[in-house]
């Protein structure tokens, strides 16, 4: 197995990948990332590795329709068969893809030139069609070309999820439940693996954890890493009232934050004049794991939007928090619900959020399933069945 070269074909860096690739690298596995677009926020340059990251480009990158022609088939046929044939000439044999919507994995598929897994993160039947018809109209009517240009990347970007998961190789998924839906909707007839968003346990600190903030100042202190948004039109990421009605009385909430630059003015006016949320750059994971220590408990909130996504998700930074030894506050939805339940690591919120949260003040016991390399081996052997078929 050490000598099949594996190619991890994305649209952009992302940190999920530099996990996976990292840990497979560990066990002396010969891969790769290919990314074709600059990464969508700063933060993500942090895990594009030069040493083992190489670009790839098609015909419409820079384009002003980019976002529109990469839903189309016809004209990027030529790109993907370019794309594997250069992949396949250079000695990899197992194109593992991941891309929002399914078009890498299923161009490199109708290649025919290796053999190819695809990665899940977000279903794109229950997700990404939405984004597919916002990213079109851009707050415009559905009407006439519009309306048929919307239908044609919908009905593509559909043909592609089923393409992948009834003609692929293999598939990977985030979570149990996601994997399950997909089973309920397609023919799955390829091996399957889960590989939740753990940490990379190799940045996991090694020194003693640091003082309690709570221990300095009193109160309570929480934290929540991710994605904030205030979407207007309604996202699963709008937990801007949530956050607020947490950070209220003696509970200060520090966020680390991730925000799109169209709506950083609007989510910065609801949340800066609360003088219980504190600010945090966004930073690397090895300091990210650090730092965490510092707080007694970690959020994991969900706006009720987008919520059949929201019954099958599970996001990296309930095993950030975990793996840092934080006992979680986690919106009421299945994974969630289902994770905390396993583990025992922390309370269910009411929805809607309430103020006047609490949190037991004990740590969570260190698990290997906190980590990718706990999950690593199972991936290792999808590939060899792959590679032996």
């Amino acid at each position: 197995m050490t000598t099949v070269k594996i190619a991890m074909v994305r649209d952009e860096p992302d940190a999920r990948t530099f996990k996976i690739r990292s840990a497979l690298q560990d066990l002396g596995r010969d891969v790769y990332e290919f990314v074709r677009l600059p990464p969508y926020h700063e933060f993500y340059k942090t895990y594009a590795s030069p040493d083992f990251s190489r670009s790839y480009r098609f015909f419409y990158d820079g384009s002003r329709y980019e976002s529109l022609l990469r839903h189309f088939q016809l004209p990027n046929t030529f790109s993907y068969w370019q794309l594997a044939r250069r992949l396949r000439s250079k000695g990899f044999r197992i194109f593992h893809a991941n891309s929002i919507t399914e078009h890498l994995a299923a161009g490199l598929i109708r290649s025919g030139l290796a053999p190819v897994i695809t990665e899940v993160y977000d279903s794109t039947s229950l997700y990404e069609v939405h984004n597919i018809r916002e990213s079109i109209l851009r707050g415009r009517a559905a009407t006439g070309l519009l309306q048929r240009l919307v239908e044609i990347a919908t009905e593509n970007a559909l043909r592609w999820e089923q393409l992948t998961h009834e003609q692929g190789s293999g598939l990977v998924y985030t979570s149990d439940e996601m994997l399950a839906y997909a089973k309920s909707r397609y023919q799955v007839r390829c091996p399957c693996v889960v590989v939740p968003n753990a940490v990379y346990g190799r940045l996991l600190p090694s020194d003693s954890p640091p003082e309690k903030l709570s221990e300095r100042e009193g109160g309570l202190h929480v934290v929540y890493v991710g994605w904030i948004r205030d979407s207007q039109e309604g996202n699963h990421r709008d937990i801007c009232s949530q956050l607020n009605l947490v950070a209220s009385g003696d509970v200060t909430v520090h966020i680390y934050p991730l925000v799109l630059p169209q709506e950083s003015g609007r989510v910065h006016k609801k949340l800066d004049d609360n003088p219980n949320v504190r600010w945090h750059p966004i930073v690397p994971y090895s300091i990210l794991y650090s730092e965490l220590r510092l707080y007694d408990a970690g959020l994991v909130l969900l706006a009720p939007h987008d919520e059949q996504l929201l019954s099958v998700a599970l996001p990296n930074k309930i095993f950030e928090y975990v793996a840092a030894g934080l006992p979680v506050l986690v919106s009421p939805y299945k994974p969630l619900i289902s994770f905390v339940n396993r583990f025992d690591c922390g309370t269910i919120l009411d929805e809607p959020v309430t103020s006047g949260i609490s949190v037991g003040r004990r740590r969570v016991r260190f698990r290997p399933e906190f980590t990718i390399e706990y999950y690593i081996p199972e991936l290792v052997r999808l590939y060899e069945r792959v590679s032996s078929s």
